[in-house]
């Protein structure tokens, strides 16, 4: 993965897509988005939904903790099953509500993780933190972790 330290300024839900679908075809397999509610997390999976051929909804699975789509693109289908989209808003005080680790150690799983735990920080992930800016366009900041 060849993705460095960088801060984008998107002015719309279509930058924003943009954006997530350029970090996945620089390499990035599995995202740590973080930032207020509304800032843009789900707009930025769902660029990635689209990216490997989702056609549907892509909601906030703040209430369903997880949602899967498969990876029907051509150019992920060798690469990647499926796109997971994780939202851990509500598990705050939980140590480890969800099973990462196995999901990582499965590299054919492309992870989306919203309000992700410190213990998730894992090398080779990238944060992407989530600002809005006084104009109410995004500040995102891509952090590849090593």
């Amino acid at each position: 993965m060849g993705l460095k330290s960088k801060t984008y300024i998107t002015y719309s839900p279509e930058e924003t897509k943009k954006l997530a679908q350029k970090l996945l075809q620089d390499g990035a397999r599995i995202f740590l988005l973080t930032g207020q509610l509304g800032t843009g997390k789900s707009t930025f999976v769902r660029g990635l939904a689209q990216a490997v051929g989702w056609k549907g909804e892509v909601p906030s699975p703040t209430f369903t903790l997880m949602k899967e789509y498969p990876v029907t693109a051509k150019q992920y289908k060798k690469q990647f099953d499926l796109l997971m989209h994780v939202d851990l808003y509500r598990l705050e005080d939980e140590p480890n509500p969800l099973p990462l680790d196995e999901w990582v150690e499965y590299s054919r799983r492309l992870l989306a993780v919203e309000w992700p735990k410190q213990q998730w920080r894992i090398p080779g992930s990238v944060e992407i933190n989530f600002t809005v800016l006084p104009d109410q366009s995004r500040q995102i900041e891509v952090i590849p972790l090593a």
